[in-house]
């Protein structure tokens, strides 16, 4: 389920894609409180000024759900995040009106990817 997060200040900064039984898990029996793992690039060789670059600190978000209760008593939930900078790099969801320009990007990044593969190999 897409599920926007937000700061302390109330300021949405991105969507996700959660399983809902991960929902309703973290809001039922979890006590409103989740955290996620963001994804790592790898690294193809430490730096040289680092030895110990195998050892990484896990980067994790914790996401605080607030139930909030609306005038006609319907109940939703906001996820308000507890690291900004963390969250912008958890892998985002596109709403249904970005999905065609995402996929047209990726595409094309795939063909330009493929084609300078194929040049480097005439050389």
């Amino acid at each position: 389920m897409n599920t926007v997060l937000y700061t302390r200040d109330m300021e949405p900064i991105t969507i996700i894609d959660l399983p809902i039984d991960l929902l309703n898990w973290a809001t039922n029996e979890n006590g409103g409180y989740l955290r996620i793992a963001v994804r790592q690039e790898l690294q193809t060789r430490p730096p040289i000024d680092y030895p110990e670059a195998h050892y990484r600190i896990l980067e994790v978000v914790g996401i605080e759900f607030q139930r909030l209760i609306m005038r006609n008593r319907d109940t939703t939930w906001l996820a308000i995040v507890d690291n900004d900078e963390f969250a912008l790099k958890l892998k985002p969801s596109w709403l249904p009106g970005q999905q065609a320009k995402i996929n047209y990007c990726e595409k094309t990044l795939k063909e330009l990817a493929m084609a300078l593969l194929a040049s480097w190999g005439q050389r």
